[in-house]
């Protein structure tokens, strides 16, 4: 088999994998019907574990990947949980008060790792892009940084009080998001 014949034959067998084996697993083992979003975890059997918190970046790449997959096949599910998980990262990771994304929330989407780990910003931010980039919609564009940067250099707070303030010393800098 030359190499052409290879390589087409990996996209064939890609596409299978992904189509028939790894997105299946997802849409139905993984969304969480009565709390939103997705499910954080499931245990050796795939039963959701209903008590587990959901990631942010597991969350973005679900945004991304149903985004991509709706992109390549079209198929009306992948756009339905590519919104799903936009509107679930905007609806309870997005901190309204200081921006960004939080590293987990609890099981119903309440706050619950509240530390903005700049892996999970970029994450994010490569998932709304993608997610923009497919179905052209505006909003996204904020989480970005189209309309600017992300991110500055600046003191990091906790509920408004900087953390120089609480801790009565200098722990250097953190890049903040910005809105």
């Amino acid at each position: 088999m030359e190499i052409k014949e290879k390589l087409l034959d990996l996209k064939k067998r890609t596409y299978k994998n992904a189509t028939e084996c790894i997105m299946p697993f997802w849409y139905d083992h993984m969304v969480d019907e009565i709390n939103g979003g997705f499910y954080g975890a499931v245990d050796k059997d795939l039963k959701p574990v209903v008590s587990a918190p959901k990631s942010a970046v597991l969350t973005s790449r679900m945004l991304w990947a149903y985004s991509n997959a709706y992109d390549v096949t079209g198929e009306e599910r992948c756009r339905h949980l590519a919104k799903r998980a936009y509107i679930y990262l905007r609806e309870h990771f997005w901190d309204e008060t200081y921006g960004g994304i939080y590293w987990m929330v609890g099981p119903k989407g309440d706050p619950f790792d509240t530390v903005k780990r700049t892996y999970a910003q970029a994450c994010f931010l490569y998932a709304a892009a993608e997610y923009y980039r497919v179905f052209q919609e505006d909003e996204a564009l904020k989480y970005t940084g189209a309309g600017g940067p992300v991110c500055k250099t600046g003191e990091r707070r906790i509920s408004g009080f900087s953390v120089q303030e609480l801790a009565g010393r200098s722990v250097g800098t953190y890049l903040v998001y910005e809105p």
